[in-house]
């Protein structure tokens, strides 16, 4: 269920890298206190769980997949370990990381669309979309993560063809990320389940796919900017991109279709 935004100024916003930038970086300052708590609270569930699931592998969980693994044959040069970490860092990005991620993004469009960022809406991958949020993330992972662990595994049996693939690969997914760069919000946004989801932000970065790509790079180097000025200057760096993608997926939303934004299930 959605809530309709009335277009003000912000109906003038139009898609580019400048334009998302600019913007991202004004919503970005008037709702820093509300989205850097947000942020807080999202790298404290990450950084939690990440303890717990080093803590189990540190007491042997890890073996108990060493017999699965050799069955499939994937031992092969690379670590039991790295096949192990593989296999549950996917199952966690599905079920938890993405869901939480996602529910972050959500809070940056609702900061970018002129609507106060509310922690509630950190969870909104949780409470309110969290089944369509799980599909889409499973295709997410089939579509981007597989082909490079198959990789991996093709790297063990024959170096040269694993390194020519990883090249290939490497250029490949960044067409894929430019054209799929709006998935998560038009899950958390619209609702939309997977195949809709991943349909709808191929048409939509249609002629938009270059600035897409281009807010990316950009945003790799305004984060390692934050980095090299200062350390904690890469907490602001990451959060004026996250703001500068939801700007540049609101702004192309604008568009195609009325903007919505869609955090309470009590509002049809």
């Amino acid at each position: 269920m959605t809530i309709e935004e009335v277009p003000g100024p912000d109906g003038l916003l139009k898609p580019g890298v400048g334009n998302a930038y600019r913007h991202g970086w004004r919503r970005l300052w008037k709702n820093f206190g509300d989205l850097l708590l947000a942020g807080i609270v999202f790298f404290v569930m990450v950084v939690v769980l990440g303890l717990i699931v080093g803590a189990a592998f540190s007491i042997g969980w890890a073996s108990s997949f060493s017999s699965g693994l050799d069955a499939f044959g994937l031992s092969g040069n690379m670590t039991t370990f790295a096949w192990h970490f593989q296999i549950v860092s996917g199952i966690l990005d599905v079920f938890y990381y993405t869901p939480l991620l996602w529910g972050m993004l959500f809070l940056f469009l609702c900061a970018v669309a002129g609507r106060r960022p509310e922690m509630a809406g950190l969870f909104t991958g949780f409470k309110h979309r969290y089944l369509r949020v799980v599909e889409t993330s499973i295709l997410w992972w089939l579509v981007l993560s597989l082909p490079s662990l198959l990789i991996l595994w093709l790297g063990d049996v024959n170096a040269n063809l694993g390194s020519f693939l990883s090249v290939v690969w490497f250029f490949f997914s960044l067409v894929l990320y430019s054209r799929l760069i709006f998935v998560p919000f038009l899950v958390t946004d619209r609702g939309l389940s997977a195949g809709d989801a991943f349909r709808t932000s191929w048409a939509w970065s249609r002629g938009h796919a270059l600035e897409n790509f281009l807010v990316f790079l950009l945003g790799i180097l305004v984060t390692i900017g934050g980095l090299i000025v200062f350390l904690v200057g890469v907490i602001p760096a990451v959060m004026w991109v996250a703001a500068a993608i939801a700007s540049q997926y609101y702004a192309v939303s604008l568009e195609k279709e009325p903007p919505v934004v869609s955090p309470d299930p009590e509002v049809s």
